[in-house]
């Protein structure tokens, strides 16, 4: 019985392979795959099989690889930050918010703050309740903690009737274009870690803090309007909510129609006990629904000074489309999709409060006055500061360790170190640019027989308004949706395999009803019809078809146009998609999310005396004045005047003749070094921490003479080895320090530290720390900056080498950028306190532009350009000559003639071949592919340091015989939005829209001219070795 089973079996078996091997054959021949024909094609040999097994395999490999790489862009780059494609009006955006905070911090007559201040430096005994109010002042105020005696660890709820009671008097006159009657009643107080500040178009505390939120008396952030708040982040301005709306909106740019403000500040409430010697109002310009923060980010009105501020908004919009990705792949958060404890409405500034708030709570027991908290929370007294100053530096620390994933660290199960505080998906900013003036206000009031009261005050003004009428809104779109990645994937698989859909449903639907039948062919005519019946090339069928009627056979030549006129438009499609990509194949976009601050280096800072020389080791005034009265020169003194010409400003050409001294000898250096200038730098501080100044600052030469560098990479790092720098010094650290150390073997443009960590194309390593060279900022903020203090003698000013220019240039670069301080700077004048707020602006080059010639992508990366002196710039040889005064208007000259040169080369008016071929004169300076620079918005003030050091008589002598400076430099944002340079159109698109478009128009693909290619060559082959004919088995 098992043996016939078996045969049975088998007999089914040998079957239903048959019947397979027969329906699949039927299938081959329906199907409108390419390619797939030939597979089950009788008569057909087992090589011309696996020819086509072999080439299907090879395009489907293909297919598969170019897919894959469609779909990893997706995946890795769906979303895309470009500009809008029209204008967006002021009108449709609110006025910005405007929060005056000022450095005086209590009204005299209320508290006399420095009073009682000298009275605990002279031990003068204090009343219990002068003491108390000493230690409430010392929240606002510089702290000094061996003044304060009762040191208690919390403050009741009256130390903010105190706060309150002695606020400063803020009276100002008001104007907008918005109000026909004075606005100085829309200043609101609000509380802020500067102490009590004022606030205009905030929005009410209601709409910013959750009802938990516990708040001084109903005055304070709180608008006095009828009308409500018809505006959102995310939605703007409601419809039809008319004129009077709340934030106020402006509707037309210019000073007329802005914020006019005059600030009046009397005499007596001026303390320079309490903040330094920096007098005045800070400034902070926000969006109306976040928390001003005015101790991180602001610009000053000084004292009698006029302060123009015109505003560029800065929006970025995000399409809801981009909500169904996820966060971390966006970059940002939707309103509803982050809850805060203490605040209404998620912004990052709000995230990044409340995050410090539960830090500190957790470490402290308590909170800073300024933090939103609940009912039973604490007020942090004087014995906390240092402990909430802990918690901000350690927050800060661990977030940045979590960012670049050092290590982990949870402190329980409800609080994350990690806040997580992406920006909101809908933003809004303001850019701020100042100019100011003197105000001679008393002048005027003189003028005009005004009220003499008027002599014992000072007055301020600002004007705030829009530059322009429009601005373009940045968006946050899909860059590469499923709509893209459909259409790119049935542009791939079109073109390598002639796969669809309806190749899929050709499968559906052999599986259940059709059979067809072979044909027959003849000779030649024979061949072609074999050949159109076998084509996956759409309309050839027809063509070459023999069973039609007469009317049909006809109009084969209808089909033939049809096919000549869809190939002739398939051929001008695709050559316009080849000249989209040969022209324009790399697009600059914004990058689809932020930047950590903390990914560059903070920026190098090189500061030049406007003083060349120190006037007790060189005093060029004097020698000038002995030129002008033909008083005889010394040889030595005719030579170190010619050195210092170079120096400084050319203004006596009659006094150098131009037919000496072509070149100098190296002792020019020599005499540089010894006259340089003699300057203080104190009080240096960087990210919360003290620094010396000495290690910080390195002496190097410009085109500005001796300059001294805060950040910058070693010499030897940026020039070549064949480069001149063997330059030394002795008692360097005396020039800025009082702290002098004897040094003989150091020389220029060296540092102590070599940059193993970072590269302007890479960035900082993952193992860099947070210690490396250069430095980096983590976070945002003037407290989280660079500052430091100058001390220049009075002695060293010198008004004929510069003119009447005198204080220090600055330039801010990158570490590996060879300063300019003589093109490109700001001032820090005498007597000012200058702050720098820096917005990085970064461009980088992604892997698949590089493929691209430089020509094309606009840019060199590093290997691509090789500079004979310097590694990333220009510099001067060991042995060539150096220019000298009589040589002063040539080099002048060959710089003119340069850009002419290549000005005119650019346009293509003529060419330029030089007689040397070491020599070109078209420079060819592309920019680097991945480049970094700093954008600097810049407020002064006075630094009122007579009255400061009248305060303090212990100050020593030098110093109040001195010329005070400082400077803060800080970064604006502790995110930034690069620009990328990636592949707006690169192979993989333009194979996707080729297989597109042939497709469309003929049905081609890559197996059809295989097609093609094998009826020419093995068909015929093996026809002949079959049938004895070329042309096939006869009919």
């Amino acid at each position: 019985m098992s043996e016939p089973t078996n045969n049975k079996n088998s007999k089914t078996g040998k079957l239903f392979f048959k019947n397979l091997c027969v329906y699949f054959g039927e299938y081959c021949n329906c199907s409108s795959v390419h390619g797939f024909r030939y597979f089950g094609e009788k008569g057909r040999t087992s090589f011309e099989r696996f020819w086509w097994i072999i080439v299907f395999v090879i395009c489907l490999a293909a297919c598969v690889l170019s897919i894959c790489r469609v779909y990893k862009r997706w995946e890795e780059s769906p979303v895309i930050v470009n500009f809008a494609n029209k204008g967006t009006p002021i009108y449709e955006i609110p006025f910005p918010a405007v929060t005056i905070c000022p450095e005086s911090k209590s009204v005299q007559d209320k508290f006399n703050y420095t009073e009682i201040l000298l009275k605990k430096e002279d031990n003068l005994l204090l009343t219990p309740q002068e003491n108390i109010y000493l230690d409430y002042m010392s929240l606002l105020c510089d702290h000094h903690p061996q003044f304060n005696d009762t040191q208690k660890e919390a403050f009741p709820e009256e130390f903010y009737d105190f706060m309150d009671y002695v606020k400063p008097e803020f009276q100002l006159a008001c104007s907008h274009s918005s109000f026909h009657t004075d606005c100085s009643d829309l200043f609101i107080p609000v509380i802020t870690e500067e102490g009590v500040c004022y606030s205009y178009n905030i929005l009410r505390k209601n709409d910013i803090f959750r009802e938990n939120v516990v708040h001084y008396i109903d005055s304070y952030h709180n608008v006095n309007l009828s009308m409500s708040s018809g505006w959102s982040i995310e939605g703007g301005y409601r419809k039809n909510v008319g004129v009077s709306v709340y934030p106020f909106r402006a509707f037309l740019s210019g000073a007329k129609h802005g914020l006019n403000l005059k600030i009046f500040t009397s005499n007596e409430n001026l303390d320079y006990a309490c903040k330094g010697p920096v007098q005045g109002h800070r400034v902070l310009l926000h969006a109306p629904m976040t928390l001003p923060r005015p101790g991180q980010n602001y610009f000053r009105i000084p004292l009698d000074q006029n302060i123009i501020a015109s505003v560029q908004p800065v929006v970025i919009t995000t399409s809801k489309a981009i909500a169904k990705y996820h966060i971390k792949r966006r970059g940002c958060y939707f309103q509803e999709e982050r809850y805060l404890k203490y605040f209404k409405n998620y912004t990052s500034t709000s995230c990044k409060m409340e995050c410090l708030t539960n830090y500190t709570l957790l470490l402290c027991g308590c909170v800073n006055f300024f933090m939103p908290r609940e009912h039973n929370t604490k007020i942090c007294g004087t014995a906390k500061t240092q402990c909430m100053k802990k918690a901000e530096e350690k927050m800060e620390g661990t977030h940045l360790m979590l960012e670049l994933e050092q290590w982990k660290i949870r402190f329980n199960d409800n609080f994350k170190v990690d806040c997580d505080c992406l920006p909101i998906c809908s933003d809004l900013s303001y850019e701020v640019e100042t100019s100011q003036s003197d105000l001679q206000w008393k002048k005027w009031t003189h003028a005009r027989r005004l009220s003499e009261n008027f002599n014992k005050s000072h007055m301020s003004a600002l004007t705030i308004f829009f530059k322009s009428d429009n601005f373009i809104t940045a968006e946050r779109n899909e860059l590469y949706g499923p709509i893209d990645f459909l259409a790119n994937f049935g542009g791939l698989l079109g073109l390598f395999t002639g796969f669809s859909v309806l190749s899929l449903m050709e499968i559906l639907n052999t599986v259940e009803m059709r059979r067809l039948n072979n044909s027959s062919f003849k000779e030649i005519a024979t061949y072609f019809r074999e050949y159109c019946n076998c084509t996956s090339v759409h309309g050839f069928r027809y063509i070459g078809e023999k069973e039609r009627s007469y009317v049909e056979r006809e109009f084969r030549l209808w089909w033939f146009i049809v096919f000549v006129l869809c190939l002739v438009a398939c051929i001008f499609s695709i050559f316009e998609v080849y000249k989209k990509w040969e022209q324009s194949p790399v697009i600059v976009n914004f990058a689809n999310k932020g930047t950590p601050i903390y990914n560059i280096p903070f920026p190098t800072v090189t500061i030049c005396p406007e003083a060349k020389f120190a006037q007790d080791k060189f005093n060029y005034t004097d020698l000038l004045r002995k030129k002008e009265n033909h008083t005889y020169l010394t040889s030595e003194e005719e030579m170190y005047f010619k050195y210092m010409s170079l120096l400084c400003n050319n203004n006596y050409p009659n006094l150098n003749p131009l037919t000496e001294n072509k070149t100098f000898s190296e002792k020019f250096y020599d005499f540089m070094v010894d006259v340089r200038p003699n300057f203080l730098l104190k009080k240096c501080s960087f990210m919360l921490n003290e620094v010396l100044c000495q290690f910080l600052f390195n002496p190097i030469i410009t085109d500005e003479g001796v300059c001294y560098s805060f950040n910058i990479i070693d010499g030897s790092e940026i020039y070549r080895d064949i480069v001149y720098l063997n330059i030394k010094i002795q008692f360097l650290f005396c020039l800025i320090s009082l702290y002098c150390r004897l040094s003989d073997n150091v020389g220029y443009h060296k540092t102590a530290f070599s940059v193993k960590n970072w590269s302007i194309e890479a960035g900082y390593d993952k193992d860099a720390g947070i210690s490396p060279y250069p430095m980096r900022a983590y976070l945002e903020g003037a407290n989280r900056g660079f500052s430091f203090t100058i001390f220049t003698p009075i002695e060293d000013v010198d008004y004929a080498c510069q003119k009447p220019f005198q204080g220090y240039r600055l330039f801010l670069g990158t570490p590996t950028t060879l300063p300019r301080p003589n093109q490109k700077y700001f001032r820090l004048p005498l007597n000012q306190d200058v702050t720098a707020a820096v917005e990085p602006a970064m461009t980088t080059t992604s892997a698949s532009v590089k493929k691209y010639s430089p020509k094309i992508r606009g840019c060199y990366s590093q290997e691509e350009r090789y500079l004979k002196y310097f590694r990333n710039y220009t510099s001067r040889e060991n042995g060539t000559k150096i220019c000298g005064t009589g040589s002063r208007a040539c080099v002048k000259e060959a710089e003119v003639r340069m850009h002419m040169a290549n000005l005119m080369l650019k346009l293509e008016h003529f060419q330029i071949i030089n007689s040397s071929r070491d020599f070109e004169m078209d420079c060819d300076c592309l920019v680097h592919c991945s480049e970094l620079s700093y954008e600097v918005e810049t407020s002064q003030t006075d630094i009122n340091w007579d009255k400061w050091t009248r305060m303090h008589p212990n100050t020593r002598p030098t110093k109040r015989l001195s010329h005070v400076s400082s400077l803060t430099i800080f970064f604006k944002n502790d995110n930034f939005i690069t620009s990328e340079r990636n592949a707006l159109y690169g192979p993989i698109d333009f194979l996707a829209n080729f297989g597109g478009l042939l497709g469309l128009f003929s049905g081609f693909s890559v197996l059809s001219f295989m097609e093609i290619l094998y009826f020419l060559t093995v068909r015929l082959f093996y026809n002949k070795r079959l049938y004895g004919r070329w042309a096939g088995p006869e009919e």
